[in-house]
Order: structure tokens, then sequence, then C-alpha cells
């Protein structure tokens, strides 16, 4: 089954990986599956860190992503215009603003994709969310 990382599982991943949920460990470790993230996901990052807001602990992030996305075999999925032409379909959700979580959702849906992800928020677009 193919599924979407979102920015925070995708870190928690690469941070903390006993700390996930045991059903994401599985996700993660199922040779069977096939693993996306989100371009979004990488630029939100890359910001983050260049804000100071995000420390990967002395390891570049193009060396954080890279040694997780090889070991998880997770691969980018692809900006299509019918994703981001979906995002300007979503429903607006009370107290949710942020354009990354738009990409990744609006992929989410236009794919058809379960998501990981802890933000409760993607249940609101209609999203699958893995439990």
């Amino acid at each position: 089954m193919k599924y979407l990382l979102d920015t925070n599982a995708f870190l928690v991943g690469i941070t903390d990986f006993e700390s996930l949920r045991l059903s994401y460990q599985r996700v993660l470790t199922d040779a069977a599956n096939e693993l996306v993230i989100s371009p979004a996901s990488i630029w939100e990052m890359a910001i983050k860190v260049r804000l100071g807001k995000l420390d990967l602990q002395g390891v570049s992030l193009d060396d954080a992503t890279g040694r997780l996305r090889v070991q998880q075999k997770i691969r980018l999925l692809d900006i299509k215009q019918s994703h981001l032409l979906r995002i300007a379909t979503l429903p607006k959700v009370k107290d949710h603003g942020d354009p990354f979580d738009f990409l990744i959702i609006a992929q989410a849906l236009t794919e058809n994709l379960p998501v990981l992800t802890s933000d409760r928020k993607f249940v609101d677009y209609g999203v699958n969310v893995v439990q």
C-alpha cells in the first residue's frame, strides 16, 4: 500500500523512531509499503532550519532526509497541477492556515493516499489518517 508522511511523521522518523505509534512503525518498516513525502515537507523543514526552529543535532538537512529516505525507501511525491488546484477547493477549517499542510492535504486527497500525521486537523479535510 502507498502512504504519505506529513512533515512531523517524517521528522520523528529521523530523530526518534521509537516514539512513533506502533502502527506507524509497522507502516514504515513493512517492505511491501510504498512511502512518499511531499516536497512541501522538505521545504518546511528547510525554512525551519534556516530560522533556527529546527535542530537536527549537527546533521545537515540533506543528510538527515537522505538517510531516512534511503533507510525507509521514501521517495518524493511529485507536485502536480491538480494538487495545486485542489488547494483552492479545500474547505475552510477553523484555526488552520498552514500552507505546507494545504499542499500535503491536497496531494493526499487527489492521490487518495492515507497519511501518517499527528495533526488532527487533517481529518477535518476528509483525509484518511492512519490511526
